[in-house]
């Protein structure tokens, strides 16, 4: 097997890799020295340094409980900034004592936090515009909300997600994402409140194995903030867990921000570890190797350069078979989590999974983000509005999706309705369709029916130009009668094409439908299905 996966290596060693966008590292800390504050760190900088530390360390940041404390023995959180980022990204190794016990409550211990620009350097992050949780409850992972610096109070307990922009979403004040109303608790005058994600299964657990909670683990957390269109809080945010690579938080439809906030930005780490009731008892938790970026690294791109190629691979293989110790082994060539000290196929297998694989560059909508209702609402034509005779006749779809669990259905009937097309178009902010200059198509997935002879994808820029690109001028229509899913990849070429004077630059309307909007005839009818919209590079 490891034959094959080496000839695969050289068998595409005349390909090139394509260049994708490297994310942002705002701060690394290996914690192999007591000089924190010379990095940046503030507050309460005085780690316990620990000889307990991952192969290839030096040491770690020891959080050391005696019986009965609320903090560690090394004091109170620690703190550093980084660049203002709608996105946050952390990883860190973990470990516990064999007898940690945690809180023995449903709540607490607290670990890292993460607050925004909107609050001041020393901000308590109990009561913030927002705060990112961290943690690990009773051996179950969790990431939590916290903004009660926005709750209304004379609203307690009223929804307003549909009446104001000014209002709290982790609790008190309604459900903005459909993740339920989150807590609501008064703490002396002012309320409180909480959201919370778990994976519904203890990970660190009491007995040796590949959860075993004395072990090291490698802990990946991301939050992207939603989108903001109109003034109004889109529930498109993102909120992730890894442990040792396995993806077991994965929500990608949550509200973090309303518009009342539209330049709220993650700014500031903490470590924080705190347990509200006082510790049940003398217990130990370990931290090593942390970093926090605006995205997660692609796993296998050892140069950091946003894709897994060649260059990684020759820096990887003169590492093969070494262990710890030996002078070509590093933590870097240790791909595969857990770490266990040798460079071997596990690593190399995390190579050859992602090899030359780019992800698409920008979402422009997979429909996951809709519910059918929220208090009388329908989420998804609040963003996408009918054109054409499309009326009321387009759903959110969750029996015959493409990838994920929510499609675009529209059912047409272009046979006796003007003006004899069907289509929803959605209005952003304007926005840059070349990405940049990189961006090199738009690309959807669909899946027509027999009775169906066009589908089209119009754009308008943000003077109210159009450039519409229909199925048949360039493919081939019958793919619309296979009644299954079909890739539609557009390149940005056509738009231009069609409208020498379009600004790829700034398109503010995205628009799919049935039927020929350019020449509008009254044939065609049946449904079609909409998933999976982006903008690639390739």
């Amino acid at each position: 097997m490891f034959k094959k996966a080496v000839y695969l290596f050289w068998l595409v060693f005349v390909l090139v890799a394509v260049g994708s966008s490297e994310g942002t590292v705002f701060f690394e800390e290996l914690f192999d020295d007591s000089n924190f504050n010379s990095r940046g760190w503030y507050d309460g900088t005085a780690i316990r340094s620990t000889t307990e530390h991952i192969p290839g360390s030096i040491s770690s940041a020891e959080y050391h409980f005696l019986p009965t404390a609320t903090t560690p023995t090394s004091g109170g959180a620690m703190r550093k900034s980084f660049t203002a980022s709608e996105s946050f990204y952390l990883s860190f190794y973990l470990k516990h004592s064999a007898n940690w016990t945690g809180s023995n409550q449903s709540y607490h211990p607290h670990q890292f936090n993460v607050v925004t620009n909107m609050d001041g350097s020393y901000v308590g992050p109990a009561y913030s515009y927002s705060t990112l949780y961290i943690e690990t409850n009773e051996g179950e992972p969790l990431l939590a909300l916290q903004d009660s610096k926005n709750i209304d109070e004379a609203q307690i307990g009223v929804d307003l997600t549909y009446i104001t922009e000014e209002r709290a979403i982790a609790g008190c004040n309604g459900d903005s994402d459909g993740h339920g109303d989150g807590s609501c608790y008064l703490s002396g005058s002012v309320h409180r409140n909480g959201k919370q994600w778990r994976p519904g299964s203890i990970y660190f657990q009491d007995s040796p194995g590949p959860y075993y909670k004395n072990d090291w683990h490698f802990i990946e957390a991301y939050f992207q903030m939603n989108s903001i269109i109109d003034g109004n809080g889109v529930a498109d945010g993102q909120v992730k867990y890894w442990y040792d690579g396995e993806l077991i938080i994965d929500q990608e439809n949550v509200m973090l921000r309303t518009g009342e906030n539209p330049g709220m930005r993650y700014n500031q780490f903490m470590i924080a570890p705190w347990i509200g009731d006082g510790s049940p008892v003398d217990q130990t938790f370990w931290v090593d190797n942390l970093t926090v970026a605006d995205s997660r690294p692609i796993p296998g791109d050892i140069n950091n350069d946003g894709d897994v190629d060649l260059r990684d691979y020759a820096e990887f293989a003169p590492a093969w078979r070494s262990e710890l110790g030996e002078g070509q082994w590093s933590l870097d060539y240790e791909i595969s989590k857990p770490v266990d000290g040798v460079i071997d196929e596990a690593d190399l297998g995390i190579i050859a999974e992602n090899w030359l694989i780019e992800e698409p560059d920008f979402l422009l909508d997979s429909f996951e983000f809709y519910t059918t209702t929220i208090g009388g609402h329908n989420p998804l034509r609040d963003t996408w509005a009918p054109t054409g005779s499309t009326a009321d006749y387009y759903y959110l779809e969750d029996m015959t999706v493409y990838k994920g669990f929510k499609s675009l259905r529209i059912w047409a009937d272009n046979t006796y309705e003007e003006p004899y097309y069907c289509g929803v178009s959605k209005t952003d902010a304007p926005q840059d369709y070349t990405l940049g200059g990189t961006a090199k198509s738009l690309s959807l997935w669909f899946r027509g029916t027999t009775s169906i002879d066009e589908i089209y994808v119009r754009l308008i820029d943000n003077t109210d130009a159009e450039a519409v690109v229909k199925y048949s001028d360039a493919w081939d229509i019958s793919d619309l009668e296979l009644q299954q899913w079909r890739q539609w990849n557009i390149d940005l070429q056509y738009f231009l094409d069609d409208n020498l004077t379009f600004d790829m630059t700034n398109v503010k309307t995205l628009e799919v439908g049935v039927g020929d909007c350019v020449n509008p005839r009254p044939v065609g009818s049946g449904q079609v299905y909409f998933d999976e919209i982006w903008l690639y590079q390739q």
